[in-house]
């Protein structure tokens, strides 16, 4: 709660006629992929939603944070070919670089995100077996919106995740890109 206040206060103080602060959220729908063939061939690529709120905080800047969610799939493996999940979601701040061209806009991404990883093992043999691990990392991309409306717009991104995880012994890799379309609004 005290977070929340914090945030409306910082708000009501940016958003005087000195800073003149814009808001914009958004809804994105996409693929998350992974490059790693031990993770790609069983689990493969998935959907995921991708909603964020964000703030101009000087013309074509803007900082936000975004919540990366949806990607679950399921494989069989190992030598009991036991149904295996797999789960990734992640919180991500950012700052983009947008400079505006008219109806377009495209932007440059950069951003921190604290990803969690869950494995869960269906076995006969271990009860309950999950593996789980939260990984900070880096974000970096590149995007383009289209203004269909004076504050609404259409949007894609391509994201870059680098992200490894050491849940047990070894490593995981589960870098991938984050390959999004959606809309949004600003205010």
């Amino acid at each position: 709660m005290k977070k929340v206040a914090v945030a409306a206060v910082l708000c009501a103080t940016l958003s005087s006629t000195a800073f003149a602060l814009k808001l914009e959220g958004g809804l994105l729908y996409g693929l998350r992929t992974m490059s790693n063939a031990t993770i790609k061939d069983p689990y493969g690529n998935g959907g995921i939603f991708y909603p964020y709120l964000a703030l101009e905080i000087v013309k074509s800047v803007i900082i936000g944070v975004g919540y990366d969610i949806g990607y679950s799939r399921s494989a069989n493996m190992g030598i009991f070919d036991e149904r295996t999940t797999l789960k990734i979601e992640g919180y991500e701040a950012f700052l983009c670089l947008q400079p505006r061209f008219g109806s377009l806009e495209p932007r440059l991404k950069i951003g921190v995100a604290n990803y969690s990883y869950k494995q869960t093992v269906d076995s006969r043999y271990l009860d309950n077996f999950k593996v789980e691990q939260t990984k900070t990392t880096f974000t970096v991309g590149a995007g383009l919106k289209i203004y269909v409306l004076k504050n609404f717009f259409l949007t894609g991104e391509v994201i870059y995740i680098p992200l490894k995880v050491k849940p047990i012994e070894d490593e995981v890799d589960l870098t991938g890109m984050r390959i999004l379309g959606g809309l949004g609004f600003r205010l």
